[in-house]
């Protein structure tokens, strides 16, 4: 039962941008929190809440264009929550309740035809933002009153669109752009070293057990042990056609993925 609706592009002039709008929502309580780079009632409205019951503006605040990285909460020990996005310019802490801007710091491309695709990961009080085109990866740390800069640096880790997962203290995550070609690496989250890398063609990575599940573009499962010491491949197969970019996903075993024609579901319980 569909019970509210509202269109973006048309009431808040949401463009559309390179590749349309793809930035998942973020349920925090009551509410709904959207990147839309948009305007509302003439004025920038580049975040957005809504009443999830309802359907309702809660707020909008902030000015700027949207981008691919969905938000995630950033919930410090013993300090309010706070919504993390990775806009166009850099990134934003939101308090969800008010949309009050915490911290803002310029985090992009000089290129025009670039994006801000990988979700932030964060870690404790700690985050890790990663883009292409120039950037490199950074650790920010947020101590409720203040945002400090743990590094910044390139080619360590430099995701073009997919988010890189978090392990005992260590990244694991595709570097390179994607038409260029890419490695699988794993760097120590605390100075961003390599501690290996592996090539292979784009994908995803997610991680369970353990375990790091990667799915490439061309439609390749490969199961490996997410430790620093070496890449360690346990298992792989074709599970999916050519040109396979959705995000797996992993429910008790069982994995999901989807190329341009049919999903697929792998029984991994054995």
């Amino acid at each position: 039962k569909l019970l509210w609706k509202r269109d973006l592009a048309k009431e808040f002039a949401s463009p559309a941008g390179f590749f349309g709008r793809v930035s998942s929502p973020l349920v925090i309580g009551d509410l709904v929190l959207l990147d839309i780079g948009g305007k509302y009632e003439g004025k920038p409205a580049n975040l957005v809440a809504f009443e999830a019951a309802t359907g309702d503006l809660a707020w909008a605040a902030g000015e700027g264009e949207a981008d691919y990285a969905s938000p995630v909460l950033l919930s410090p020990p013993n300090q309010a929550p706070l919504a993390l996005f990775f806009v166009r310019e850099g990134f934003v802490g939101v308090s969800p309740q008010n949309g009050a801007i915490r911290f803002e710091e310029h985090f992009r491309s000089t290129i025009h035809a670039s994006v801000n695709a990988a979700s932030p990961v964060v870690v404790g009080n700690q985050f890790f933002l990663s883009s292409c085109y120039n950037v490199g990866a950074g650790l920010w740390e947020w101590s409720g009153t203040e945002l400090t800069s743990v590094y910044k640096r390139q080619g360590a880790l430099d995701c073009h669109f997919s988010t890189p997962v978090h392990h005992d203290g260590y990244l694991y995550g595709f570097h390179g752009r994607q038409e260029m070609g890419q490695e699988l690496r794993c760097i120590a989250l605390a100075n961003g070293e390599v501690q290996w890398s592996e090539p292979m063609p784009a994908g995803s990575v997610i991680i369970a057990d353990g375990k790091l599940l990667v799915l490439t573009e061309r439609g390749e499962l490969l199961v490996a042990e997410a430790t620093p010491k070496a890449w360690q491949i346990h298992y792989r197969a074709q599970v999916t056609g050519a040109e396979t970019r959705a995000l797996p996903a992993l429910s008790k075993g069982l994995f999901y993925a989807r190329d341009k024609r049919k999903l697929t579901c792998v029984d991994l319980r054995k």
